[in-house]
């Protein structure tokens, strides 16, 4: 129980990006890449291990968690935010055919049916074709990244659970190094530089050491002992709920 309250507290953290966005100021990508430059130095200054950067499977899983990051900021400019949210927690569906292969883990009875209906739904959105807006520029294309973030989302919880149990080390240098990735990856997106305001700086500071580097902390000691499947619905409903009851955009 105690490892899946830490999961579960890694859930709270993550949902608490939609609050924080109410307060900056700043356009998405800036946002996107700051907080990443924010988390990697918070991680990499708090925990020695993530300064172990080397290694083709550590930058391998931090590509896959720069791409969500990033995809998903581009996701929410071209379709709805409640269609980017459900897509990116297809995430469980994906890790039914993942884990098993990649991390020897079973798929209970239970896991099937949340599978079969998270695809089914993902089917219907991307199918989907609500027509643009100015808020939704390309909700075809938008629908067709956030379920792609499913999929990398479900690789980052994949790469973690293996470090972190399967190989018995610590998985923040994944974090650290997808962080990394992620900002100079974003920063031709993020538009002319201008001066931050005060909350802008507060929230970039919260998302950063908060919502990301203590977030992945808390799942890193978490998935040690809690199946990926199970860690990815424990995250995903919490962060959906929390989101949709707040009407927050999540990034």
């Amino acid at each position: 129980m105690r490892y899946r309250l830490d999961v579960l507290a890694a859930a709270l953290l993550f949902s608490t990006g939609g609050a924080a966005l109410k307060v900056t100021t700043l356009p998405p990508w800036q946002v996107a890449g700051l907080r990443s430059l924010v988390a990697a130095l918070v991680v990499l200054a708090i925990v020695p291990g993530s300064r172990a950067l080397s290694g083709v499977h550590t930058w391998l899983a931090a590509a896959a968690y720069a791409l969500t990051v990033l995809l998903f900021a581009l996701a929410n400019r071209l379709t709805t935010a409640a269609s980017a949210i459900f897509l990116q927690a297809t995430a469980p569906a994906w890790l039914m055919l993942l884990a098993p292969r990649l991390l020897g883990e079973p798929v209970r009875p239970r896991d099937v049916w949340v599978g079969a209906a998270t695809a089914v739904g993902m089917g219907l959105a991307l199918f989907d074709r609500p027509p643009a807006t100015a808020l939704a520029t390309n909700p075809l294309l938008g629908n067709v990244l956030a379920a792609t973030t499913g999929l990398t989302w479900a690789l980052t919880v994949v790469a973690i659970r293996r470090a972190e149990h399967g190989e018995g080390r610590s998985s923040m240098p994944v974090v650290a190094a997808g962080n990394l990735l992620a900002f100079p990856a974003a920063l031709p997106l993020m538009g002319p530089p201008r001066a931050p305001a005060v909350g802008d700086v507060a929230a970039l500071l919260y998302m950063g050491t908060f919502q990301v580097a203590f977030a992945y902390l808390l799942m890193a000691r978490g998935v040690r002992h809690v199946p990926a499947i199970e860690a990815s619905l424990i995250v995903l409903c919490r962060t959906r709920r929390r989101n949709n009851t707040s009407s927050a955009r999540p990034t």
